[in-house]
């Protein structure tokens, strides 16, 4: 099962910010529209170049990331070929495009995807619920930074008390309000310690504190300080619990030149995605939750793509009474062309798909860490 991740640097001593590359996996403006199931609108191929600059920065992080887990033999180096051959075959057929999506936290697609997909399930319940009155109110819990080998450790026994935490205030105080949870994680990129935390989002302010408290009883080493409960603006909060789920770049915002260029650390990135594989990563309750994964096909229709060429075609069966064949349907054969990904566009005959051009060097570039 497959969610988000949020992967950010914390801040060091010299002021960084997480930079979005190209809006890779950024919450659509209008909250409630999908990219890839906008109705009764066809889209344009040029509108493709942005699923075609997410594949292009997927593969430029992801070369690294899949040398690093083959040269450490890393448990997910299978996982990551898988995530660099996702959406790389487009097959048209007429002004369809089908295409193949990996599902993984590794690929920007799938997150912008899976991003847009929780989106537009929760935010009309928590709409529904706010016109009933209630306030929405935004927690976070945490624990003490933990190091590489303790973070799944950590993590499992945080979902574990969370949910027993949960059971005490539906069960003993009567608690009945929806919300969602969202784990998250982070690295201190000095201390190269590791940091997950929940952020909950929820219909009851009260519930949160409660929460809060019981917490802090089942972890009494966590800092007070660092956990927090405040009213919040329903669509606000909703885009913020998922709209930093794929940040892994550290730009020095301070300096020009350094904000050309994206740091990854290719070490802290593989230590989570392997703490967080195949782990439940989204939690609703008082509400029907829906799966985190991204559907394995997709088929998108737009307005301009190529037409394609098909032969006209007769069928025919044996008429018995006239002793000959006799054609009974004429159709058209509908040929499929089939768009290969190659370094930073998809091409049939030469052709580009999306006219994606990734940025120079000179104004944007990779910096790779491993430790």
């Amino acid at each position: 099962m497959q969610g988000n991740i949020f992967y950010q640097i914390s801040p060091p001593k010299e002021p960084v910010f997480l930079a979005s590359l190209d809006k890779l996996v950024q919450v659509p403006t209008e909250v409630g529209i999908i990219d890839n199931n906008t109705p009764n609108k066809l889209k344009s191929r040029k509108s493709l170049s942005i699923r075609a600059s997410r594949k292009y920065h997927t593969n430029q992080i992801l070369g690294p990331l899949l040398y690093y887990a083959k040269e450490n033999k890393r448990p997910l180096h299978n996982h990551y070929q898988k995530v660099w051959y996702c959406n790389t075959e487009l097959d048209q057929v007429n002004n369809t495009l089908k295409s193949h999506y990996c599902n993984s936290r590794a690929c920007h697609t799938c997150n912008r995807i899976r991003t847009a997909k929780q989106i537009n399930h929760y935010l009309p319940l928590l709409e529904k619920s706010v016109k009933n009155g209630n306030k929405i109110a935004f927690a976070t819990l945490t624990i003490p930074n933990v190091s590489e080998y303790e973070l799944e450790d950590s993590i499992k026994l945080m979902k574990k008390q969370l949910s027993l935490i949960q059971r005490v205030l539906k069960e003993k105080r009567g608690f009945s309000n929806l919300g969602i949870i969202h784990l998250e994680c982070t690295v201190n990129s000095y201390t190269k310690m590791f940091h997950p935390h929940f952020h909950i989002l929820s219909d009851n302010y009260e519930y949160n504190e409660a929460l809060l408290k019981e917490w802090l009883v089942r972890f009494p080493t966590a800092n007070r300080k660092a956990q927090d409960n405040r009213y919040a603006d329903y669509k606000t909060a909703l885009k913020e619990l998922f709209k930093y789920s794929t940040k892994i770049i550290e730009t020095n915002k301070k300096s020009k030149e350094d904000n050309k260029i994206a740091h990854v650390n290719i070490w802290a990135l593989d230590v989570i995605l392997t703490a967080l594989f195949k782990k439940r990563t989204i939690i609703a309750f008082g509400m029907k939750q829906i799966s985190e994964d991204v559907e394995n096909l997709v088929i998108q229709e737009y307005s301009d793509l190529p037409p394609t060429k098909g032969d006209l075609i007769e069928t025919t069966i044996w008429d018995y009474d006239n002793h000959k064949y006799k054609t009974v349907i004429k159709y058209e054969w509908i040929k499929t062309i089939q768009w290969i990904w190659k370094e930073n566009d998809w091409y049939y005959e030469g052709i580009a798909l999306s006219d994606y051009k990734p940025p120079p060097k000179e104004k944007f570039s990779f910096k790779f860490h491993y430790k």
